[in-house]
């Protein structure tokens, strides 16, 4: 089931769990209905390794606790894991890895024009910004800042919302973060720290767009 990138955040979301602040042995539970071929949750209790790459999604990632992870596609190589800021913001964060070839276009630039189509399709009246490079330590990449109108916390909100897309080998790893406007200096102090703190593939971790 192909899953638009746009709208990963929202499944993801809409199944957000919190568990406990303290580290646990490594365990997985895949809940996987028999014959069901869609998104599923994979549950699990200490960090989450991606088995393909080796990339990490820690219980606490800056500050911000780890909810749900959901497989998008059969296997494991289609990730995405939400966390939500726990010191002064409602920052909603997903970090999404999945292979390139698997979501085309294949090239950075491309690529992230396309998910800010599907944004713009999904939210109606939002408003892009112009693609930009970032670089966080190492970490070289696209990004993209969007304004927009959604429910959030139960009400029609104007949020802010930031995509930022790395290439690292085979496998794009990308942020969505998403918060109220009315939160933009305390979310704009996380963005860096999440890319920073995240536990980059171990392959291709360069990270160069190409």
């Amino acid at each position: 089931m192909n899953i638009p990138l746009a709208m990963r955040g929202a499944v993801a979301a809409g199944v957000l769990l919190f568990g406990t602040a303290a580290c646990k042995p490594f365990k997985v539970w895949r809940v996987e209905p028999a014959g069901h071929s869609g998104p599923r949750e994979i549950v699990v209790q200490g960090p989450y390794t991606h088995t393909p790459t080796g990339a990490v999604f820690p219980e606490v990632l800056a500050g911000c606790r780890r909810g749900t992870i959901t497989a998008y596609a059969p296997g494991e190589a289609d990730i995405g894991a939400t966390y939500q800021d726990l010191r002064g913001s409602t920052l909603f964060a997903t970090v999404y890895i999945y292979p390139r070839a698997q979501r085309p276009p294949l090239e950075p630039e491309p690529h992230l024009r396309g998910v800010v189509e599907e944004v713009k399709a999904h939210h109606p009246g939002a408003v892009a910004g112009e693609i930009r490079e970032v670089a966080v330590g190492e970490r070289r990449g696209l990004a993209v800042a969007f304004d927009y109108e959604t429910r959030f916390g139960f009400r029609n909100t104007k949020v802010a919302s930031q995509a930022w897309l790395f290439a690292c080998g085979d496998w794009f790893v990308k942020f969505r973060m998403t918060w109220p406007k009315d939160q933009d200096a305390r979310a704009q102090d996380l963005l860096e720290p999440l890319v920073r703190q995240f536990g980059w593939p171990a392959v291709g971790t360069a990270g160069e767009p190409r």
